[in-house]
């Protein structure tokens, strides 16, 4: 039955059946301990409205968050069950990519940083699938009970599926400890029952007539101030009593009266302990001193063994001795709240309940039960050491299976300890110490490692000495590891003599001998000594290469290519060579798409856009076998940019329209942005104006809900940039002074030239010249100090179109020339330069010359599909062929100027600009003439 006001639950329903109007929806359920919040959200999950999803329901007195785990274990769980959604979500793949998935949702957790990228790339994949038909849940009760840098991870995962409707639901106790700031949008108070609430509450707990439920309530309400936790407490330990089986009789009230209590929690707890028999007081202190959630069929299994009856678990429950949580689809049962904890702590340690433990120890000794619980600590503290030593070994790799290495650490460690002092007592010490110092490497304590790894490599000389036969391997993957861990502190000098020591051995084999030139590869490295430290990594992989080790040859790419990037020839040749043995090894896909993935940035920084081309063709093919996200999508902005390059604009929008709204992106918002950035300025690029200003404007969006300031600026550039383009200039005025202002405060170099360009351009087509000047010299400051060589071309083309304004034709042409001259082999450069020729020879009667121009501007402009020019130049062929009286030519010139003028206007999309577009000054002129003489577009 429920323990708190109807009301509270009917809200509840009523927020979480309703559309999720915002993203995420946080809602708060605040109560002292004991007003049911824990109860609440139990019925909650077995009763949740058809349209929710629970993603994952953590109690934070008990675990922790981590964004990494619940990936890997979600995933791991749907694979193991077959889940049916998950098998939906897996059909958008190909067999070989479904394949590839599953035989990596492996329940290995001791995973790299890149694979557990990999698996949250996927769940949260997954969760945008999901999110389709349903509203996601996120449960996380007693917030209070988290530290600062769990909660920010906590909020950062929230942040990251905010693009799905998701619901986020907290449970808070207002005199805990929690002091973070986070904005809720709705939240409930779980207060006390009323009497009447308590009369009924009692009536039905104890199905008895009304008078009895009164009386009880009269007794027992003023004691416990209406808590519901401390209600129930007293009904099922004093007043289940004094209750008749015959539900109709009356309670003996004589005795009701001479029950005297406090209604303080400990005089509370005290009457519970008291009705309990020994063995349920001993029960319930197991669940305190093990402090985890105990698995239904675990706790079942462990009442047959003390021989007490299974009906005791719903008794206790609904008398809120301990509690029903439901985790991973399974049912737990636990302790509520941490005082209770505490108190039987406190009244029954651990020395006290002996036999109890005993009996768990022995249960999952035989492996009856289920779960591994932390039973070491106990058996220690009971000076049951020997027991203790065989569990915590269970514990730690049961432990490290789950990812959580510090606690495994801790058990080994405790091993260790007692191990040191009475060697006898653990004779498997060598495993615990391998074990062991594998986990202090991957924790990043190498001081802790190496230690422990000295231990190892002790015992392990000492039995070879006292044995004619000896592992050889062991000794040099020991000193290996303690190689690794001196270097990582800095102990150079001691870890060139380990290494020394390991080449002289005969035993040494190839794969050592090559551990052996990468670590002193590393040590080179550290040390600045580039060249000796790229001879021996070559020595490395040439080692790494007898032996056919994919994952070794490719951890010392990614150290030589640090060295070699600045080396083009020495490092495709590297790249080269690494990946012919990559693709003859075949079973290393992931190491070969990450190699041909360096290949293709290599390339396009070189600008060898063809072979660049090639190479990402052949990762396309690859990926079609492995599922790689992170690698798909850099691919798209490969491909955009090497199509871009070759004027295949078609080519480039289409692979970015393929992902800008797919689930692959949707979840990591700043590079979502990016695509939607890029996306822009290709259709800016392809005067597509309207779709260019919607997807900016989606991209605008995301960025004002993830506060990404830097990305919001520089798309109010573009979309400045757009209404001049379109002749919007008072709302391109607005959009740059706005992204100008940003940039000059944060000091954004890249934004701020461009901004006050194309202020300066908005001036020059107000033709206000003195205003526009000035703009340009303060670009000119900053174009002094950038280092890309784009920026000192743009300056240079609209300090061009000032000086013909102002009529400067002379210098003009000195710019123009040093535009053209400075373009090299980009194609949009160039064929501005031409325009630039071209007005300035049409403005010194140069007629001749500036048809000559014109035509290699417009042969340019069409070729790499360059319509902003090709505008440009039509306006100005127009009117030079008008200057020359040339009638056949100028009729040509403008059914050309009139036809694209209005096919820019039709892409538009809005016609208030569009109009606004027809009716701009600077081809005022072009379409006055066509209606003189009649030409449609």
């Amino acid at each position: 039955m429920l323990w708190f006001r109807k009301q509270v639950l009917s809200d509840l329903q009523l927020l979480l059946q309703d559309p999720v109007s915002q993203s995420p929806y946080v809602i708060t359920l605040q109560g002292e301990e004991g007003m049911g919040k824990s109860d609440l959200i139990t019925h909650l999950v077995l009763h949740l409205p058809f349209n929710n999803l629970l993603i994952k329901q953590y109690d934070l007195n008990y675990e922790f968050f981590s964004a990494a785990d619940l990936a890997h274990q979600k995933l791991l769980d749907l694979k193991k069950s077959g889940d049916a959604v998950f098998r939906s979500f897996l059909e958008n793949f190909s067999p070989r990519l479904q394949e590839y998935i599953l035989n990596n949702i492996s329940a290995d957790v001791q995973v790299s940083s890149v694979q557990q990228n990999w698996l949250q790339d996927l769940f949260l994949q997954f969760l945008t699938f999901m999110a389709q038909e349903k509203s996601l849940l996120l449960i996380f009760e007693n917030i209070h009970q988290t530290d600062r840098i769990r909660f920010e991870e906590l909020e950062s995962f929230i942040r990251r599926i905010s693009h799905l409707p998701v619901r986020v639901l907290f449970t808070a106790d207002p005199e805990g400890p929690f002091d973070h700031d986070y904005y809720s949008n709705k939240t409930i108070m779980l207060d006390k029952l009323s009497v009447q609430e308590a009369e009924h509450s009692i009536q039905e707990y104890f199905d008895t007539s009304p008078i009895n439920a009164r009386l009880l309530s009269n007794h027992c309400y003023l004691k416990t101030g209406g808590n519901p936790l401390k209600i129930r407490f007293l009904l099922e330990s004093l007043y289940r009593p004094l209750m008749n089986e015959k539900s109709g009789e009356f309670i003996n009230v004589r005795a009701l009266q001479n029950i005297r209590i406090s209604g303080q929690w400990e005089e509370i707890y005290r009457s519970v302990f008291a009705s309990l028999t020994e063995d349920s007081q001993h029960l319930l202190a197991l669940f305190a001193h093990l402090g985890v959630p105990v698995l239904k069929a675990d706790l079942l299994e462990i009442l047959r063994a003390l021989n007490q009856k299974s009906t005791i678990i719903d008794c206790w429950v609904n008398g809120g001795f301990i509690r029903e949580v439901i985790i991973a689809d399974e049912i737990y049962y636990m302790l509520p709240g941490s005082a209770w904890k505490k108190w039987i702590q406190a009244v029954l340690p651990v020395d006290a309940i002996k036999d109890s433990y005993e009996i768990l120890s022995e249960l999952s000794g035989s492996g009856r039960l289920k779960r591994v619980y932390p039973l070491s600590d106990l058996l220690y503290e009971a000076n049951e050491l020997d027991a203790s030593l065989k569990l915590a070994w269970q514990e730690a790799c049961a432990l490290q299976e789950q990812g959580k290495l510090n606690e495994a650490s801790d058990r080994l460690y405790f091993i260790v300890r007692i191990a040191r002092i009475d060697p006898a007592r653990f004779p498997d010490i060598l495993n615990v110490l391998e074990k062991l110092g594998d986990i202090y490497l991957k924790m990043g304590a190498y001081e802790n490692a190496f230690e422990i790894l000295r231990y190892l490599r002790e015992i392990i000389t000492n039995r070879a000495q006292e044995k004619e036969t000896a592992n050889p391997q062991e000794w040099l993957d020991v000193n290996i590891k303690m190689t690794r861990a001196l270097i990582a502190m800095d102990a150079f000098q001691e870890a060139r003599y380990l290494i020394r020591e390991m080449q002289v051995k005969q035993f040494c084999d190839p794969e050592s001998t090559g551990a052996c030139h990468e670590l002193q590869g590393d040590i080179e490295t550290s040390l600045a000594h580039q060249n000796y430290a790229v001879q021996e990594y070559h020595k490395a992989i040439e080692k790494y290469r007898q032996v056919k080790s994919g994952i070794r040859i490719y951890s010392v790419y990614k150290k030589l290519k640090l060295i070699l990037k600045n080396q083009p020839v020495e490092y495709q040749a590297l790249i080269a060579e690494i990946l012919e043995f990559m693709h003859a090894s075949g079973n290393v896909k992931a190491f070969e798409a990450a190699l041909l993935r360096d290949e293709i940035q290599h390339l396009l920084a070189g600008k060898e856009y063809i072979a660049a081309l090639k190479s990402c063709i052949r990762l396309r093919r690859l990926l079609r076998e492995i599922y790689q996200p992170h690698l798909f999508i850099q691919m798209t902005f490969y491909f955009g940019e090497i199509y871009a390059r070759l004027g295949k604009w078609k080519l480039a929008i289409s692979h970015f329209e393929k992902i800008v709204d797919s689930f692959l992106i949707r979840h990591k918002s700043l590079l979502h942005v990016q695509v939607y950035i890029q996306l822009g300025l290709m259709y800016k690029e392809q005067a597509r104006y309207g779709e260019a200003r919607r997807i900016l404007e989606q991209g605008m969006e995301l960025c004002f809900r993830h506060n990404y300031f830097s990305e919001q600026n520089e798309i109010k550039l573009h979309l400045g940039h757009i209404y001049l383009l379109v002749h919007g200039l008072l709302r391109a005025q607005e959009y740059l002074l706005e992204a100008h202002n940003w940039a000059n405060s944060n000091q954004q170099r890249d934004i701020l030239i461009l901004a006050k360009l194309y202020l300066a351009y908005y001036e020059i087509q107000q033709n206000r010249l003195d205003p526009a000047r000035n703009w340009l010299r303060e670009a000119k400051k900053l174009v002094n100090l950038s280092d890309n060589p784009l920026d000192f071309l743009n300056y240079l083309f609209y300090l061009d179109l000032w000086m013909l304004e102002s009529d400067k034709p002379a210098k003009a042409r000195i710019v123009a020339d040093l535009v053209l001259k400075k373009a090299g082999d980009i194609p949009r450069y160039q064929a501005a330069a031409y325009y630039l020729l071209t007005s300035v020879h049409a403005a010194r009667g140069n007629y001749g010359e500036a048809e000559k121009s014109l035509q290699r501007g417009l042969k340019i402009s069409h070729k790499w599909h360059l319509p902003q020019v090709r505008y440009l130049l039509y306006c100005r062929g127009a009117r030079l062929a008008y200057g020359r009286q040339d009638d056949g030519k100028f009729l040509k010139e403008l059914k050309d100027a009139c036809r694209f003028i209005y096919e820019i206007a039709d892409r538009i999309l809005d016609e208030i600009l569009r109009t606004q577009f027809l009716e701009a000054k600077y081809h005022e002129d072009i379409l006055n003439w066509c209606m003189e003489r009649d030409i449609r577009s």
